[in-house]
């Protein structure tokens, strides 16, 4: 089954009813005010970040050469430790939300904000159920697609109990199904 924990809105469908998706593929597109939000966050997370490794080197090489003082460099160091703390915590959140590490990589890059994640196939299997509605509200209770892998099947039977002393654990077992009548599996 795959959802998303928070609020979203369907911005497109890939993946269509009957589809074969390997792991890894797309499958929906959301939009979410959430995933903005963090976007913004980890960008300004990340510019502070970067002034405060500057401010850092700066203040490093004027104590290094006796011209700063040692309380600028102090504060410098503190100021640096504080942006990577918020950039952890940025980053840790665009997890939270679904990004890979990939797509946070991108992020950085890019520096657009995007209030769009996709959601990938988890495993590889056919589409056998498809909620997805284009423009459609999603939350943590919504299941959006069902995937499932047709390689493997699991049969439950229903045993007698006078005929459980014939069972042996790796017995070869023949099945049939009414959709099949004329087939045997096994």
């Amino acid at each position: 089954i795959v959802s998303y924990p928070f609020s979203a809105r369907i911005a497109s469908i890939v993946a269509r009813l009957g589809a074969w998706v390997e792991p890894g593929d797309s499958l929906v597109v959301l939009q979410s005010e959430e995933v903005g939000t963090a976007t913004a966050d980890y960008y300004s997370a990340l510019a502070d970040y970067e002034l405060a490794q500057v401010n850092h080197e700066r203040e490093s090489q004027l104590f290094e050469s006796g011209v700063g003082a040692r309380k600028n460099l102090t504060s410098a160091e503190a100021e640096l430790r504080v942006a990577e703390a918020n950039l952890n915590a940025a980053h840790k959140k665009l997890h939270v939300l679904g990004f890979t590490e990939e797509e946070i990589e991108r992020l950085g890059e890019a520096h657009q904000v995007n209030p769009t994640i996709t959601l990938f196939a988890p495993i590889a299997g056919k589409v056998v159920t498809n909620n997805a509605v284009l423009g459609a509200m999603v939350d943590e209770s919504t299941e959006i697609l069902t995937l499932m892998d047709p390689t493997l099947l699991r049969a439950e039977a229903e045993i007698y109990e006078r005929d459980i002393a014939r069972i042996r654990i790796g017995q070869e077992v023949k099945v049939t199904v009414p959709a099949y009548p004329h087939q045997v599996f096994g």
